[in-house]
C-alpha cells in the first residue's frame, strides 16, 4: 500500500494514476474526494495534527503493511501559459 497525501491535487491525480497503472494498491489522503471514485480514499485535513492522526491510523486498521508515503499534500503543479 502506497499512500498519496494530497492525492485529489493536480501532482497528487498524477502521482496516483501512475502508481495504479504501474500496479501499486493507493490510498489517497486529501480534503476533496478524487475525481475517479474508484480510488481509495480518506478525507482529513492535513493541516490538522489530530485529523492527520486519525486518518493514517484508520489505514493502519484496514491494511496489512503500508510500504510508502509520498507527500504531495500542498504542492501545486505550476505551468507557464
Amino acid at each position: 500500500m502506497i499512500i498519496v497525501t494530497g492525492g485529489s491535487g493536480q501532482l497528487g491525480r498524477v502521482c496516483v494514476f501512475d502508481l495504479i497503472e504501474h500496479g501499486y494498491d493507493v490510498t489517497s489522503i486529501d480534503v476533496t474526494p478524487p475525481t475517479d471514485p474508484g480510488i481509495r480514499f480518506s478525507r482529513a485535513d492535513l493541516t490538522d495534527f489530530g485529523q492527520a492522526k486519525a486518518a493514517l491510523s484508520m489505514i493502519d486498521e484496514r491494511v496489512e503493511e503500508v510500504t510508502g508515503v509520498v507527500q504531495l499534500a500542498a504542492w501545486r503543479l505550476h505551468t507557464k501559459g
